[in-house]
């Protein structure tokens, strides 16, 4: 009869000990998760807080802004004269910018080269390490300042950058 109860006891610790690891791993895994979507979203929040950055970068900038969130078309234009790697140099790697202007045409006209500001009215820039695919990007509403004819004109800025 004691040996039974001796028994009974044992795997009663046994059994104890048991639910007491499985809780502990469990809880363990619950916690590995939670982290692992923590930093998730801290990455996104980083790359959401890069590309406002990068959009107050660029309509603030002595190289592209004639004065504040007013770009001027003449500096857009000689961006497009400096290398990819003088680029990343001013605004850092992984990322794009466009500007448009919203005119009577309709029509989109790049700017191909920093000669032919006044003829076009869609600017397109990324830096070297740029590779397509998910990005994030805000559009931002701006005036751009048309310099061959003295006025400023609206259009919209949209910064983003590339995730990995």
């Amino acid at each position: 009869m004691k040996k039974l109860k001796a028994q009974a006891s044992m795997i009663e610790h046994i059994l104890m000990v048991f639910f007491i690891v499985v809780i502990i791993i469990a809880l363990m895994i619950f916690l590995t998760n939670f982290q692992f979507s923590q930093m998730e979203m801290e990455k996104k929040k980083t790359w959401s807080e890069r590309s406002l950055a990068l959009g107050k970068k660029f309509m603030n900038s002595q190289f592209t802004a004639k004065k504040e969130s007013m770009l001027e078309d003449a500096k857009l234009a000689s961006l497009l004269g400096f290398t990819c790697q003088e680029l990343e140099n001013i605004f850092g790697a992984g990322w794009f910018m466009e500007v448009k202007i919203f005119d009577s045409s309709g029509m989109v006209i790049p700017c191909r080269s920093p000669d032919s500001f006044s003829a076009c009215n869609y600017w397109s820039l990324s830096s070297c390490s740029a590779a397509g695919g998910k990005n994030v990007s805000y559009i931002f509403p701006v005036n751009i300042y048309r310099k061959m004819f003295e006025r400023s004109d609206i259009g919209t800025i949209k910064t983003g950058v590339y995730i990995s």
